[in-house]
């Protein structure tokens, strides 16, 4: 029996078809983008992945399909942790996952589903499987509920309900603290709304504005030759001042629980959420 339709696969590919930065989700797709270096790229906007999405949202532990809020920060933090989904994995620091998890908890995740759905032996599964569970629609969204609902105590200060909080609660409940995802909270609201005429429109821009690298609290954004060689000079020189206390901060802060790789989006990361 096909699961109630909460997202349509066409909602999932106009939100990819949203960045020129990222490849496709889907290989039926016309989209013609490599994608950067140092991500293992795929399809998870599939039929396939979408069914298992829906599953998700409709099952009653979640029961989330009905509310268009909480399907919209979803696909909004999961477009954002996966380059709009076209990774599941980043070699950097082996994490895997529609949330990107580090290896460390990926048993933790998996018990946790098995919490929420007895019986199914996700533990042992994923202690076989390795990153290929993650990689797997039937397990993939599943993962993500189980971190929104229980795996989030791994992070100080967590341990809630995720498809209730405010998308700020769940940044910080996903990454250890808050970065800006304001243009993918932006994009998927549009796909929601349209998805056929957000893609008519090309209401996006063909190309990354900005690269953003977050270094803990501290955010530097490299635009465009436009600013002047003497203002780049002197943030480069800020940089690498403020780059030593972030870097003694982090290290000092950082868990193995959820210490993680983030990836580099470019875009409009200075949009406000609409």
């Amino acid at each position: 029996q096909q699961p109630a339709t909460c997202v349509s696969r066409q909602v999932l590919e106009c939100i990819n078809g949203a960045s020129s930065y990222w490849p496709k989700c889907n290989a039926a797709q016309s989209k013609d983008v490599a994608g950067p270096t140092g991500y293992e790229f795929g399809h998870y906007c599939t039929q396939e992945w979408t069914d298992a999405l829906n599953e998700m949202l409709h099952d009653p532990v979640v029961d989330k399909c009905a509310d268009t809020d909480a399907v919209h920060k979803l696909l909004a933090q999961v477009a954002y942790e996966t380059g709009f989904f076209s990774t599941v994995f980043q070699p950097a620091d082996g994490g895997a996952g529609l949330i990107h998890m580090i290896p460390g908890n990926w048993e933790r995740n998996a018990l946790d589903m098995d919490g929420l759905w007895p019986g199914h032996g996700y533990a042992p599964k994923v202690s076989v499987m390795g990153k290929t569970f993650f990689q797997t629609p039937a397990y993939g969204w599943r993962s993500v509920a189980a971190w929104f609902k229980r795996t989030n105590e791994a992070i100080p200060g967590c341990g809630i309900d995720l498809f209730d909080r405010p998308f700020k609660t769940q940044t910080r409940c996903i990454l250890g603290h808050v970065n800006n995802r304001n243009e993918a909270f932006n994009i998927v609201g549009r796909c929601l709304r349209s998805p056929a005429s957000a893609k008519t429109q090309r209401l996006f821009e063909a190309k990354p504005r900005s690269v953003v690298n977050d270094h803990d609290s501290l955010v530097v954004e490299a635009r465009g030759a436009g600013h002047g060689t003497a203002v780049c000079l002197a943030a480069i020189g800020v940089l690498v001042v403020l780059l030593g206390f972030s870097a003694a901060s982090r290290a000092r802060r950082a868990s193995p629980h959820y210490s993680r790789q983030e990836l580099a989006v470019p875009g409009a990361e200075d949009d406000e959420p609409i």
